[in-house]
């Protein structure tokens, strides 16, 4: 089984290692294109973005694709106006049900309504 890394829990970089090889061995990780972006926007320097990503190459890397797109799309028509769902968390949750992928997120409020998404809860 693969498991998505949402951008909150890698917002504990420098315990996301360790937090991930004790409650998710030995899932493999994964993230997306999504995910990726959201952690370079939020850096403070050049230097930061680039520990960043030799970090993020540990991971499996699942690009956003057309069926991904148009699952995110269909997500938003469903869930935007009456649960609040973002662009951002559409494309993520939009990763894991066309891979079946669990996600592992600290913001389970803002996916727990989509039918069908599996969280793993830390």
């Amino acid at each position: 089984m693969a498991v998505l890394i949402d951008t909150n829990i890698f917002s504990l970089f420098s315990e996301v290692t360790v937090l991930l090889q004790k409650q998710c061995f030995p899932l493999i990780h994964c993230l997306n294109s999504v995910i990726w972006i959201e952690l370079i926007q939020g850096s403070k320097s050049n230097t930061e973005i680039k520990t960043i990503e030799k970090h993020l190459a540990n991971y499996l890397f699942i690009p956003v694709d057309e069926r991904t797109s148009d699952e995110a799309l269909s997500l938003i028509r469903t869930y935007s106006n009456n649960s609040g769902l973002l662009l951002a968390d559409a494309f993520i949750a939009a990763t894991c049900l066309v891979n079946n992928l669990e996600l592992l997120t600290f913001n389970q409020r803002d996916f727990k309504f989509i039918a069908g998404l599996k969280l793993l809860s830390i």
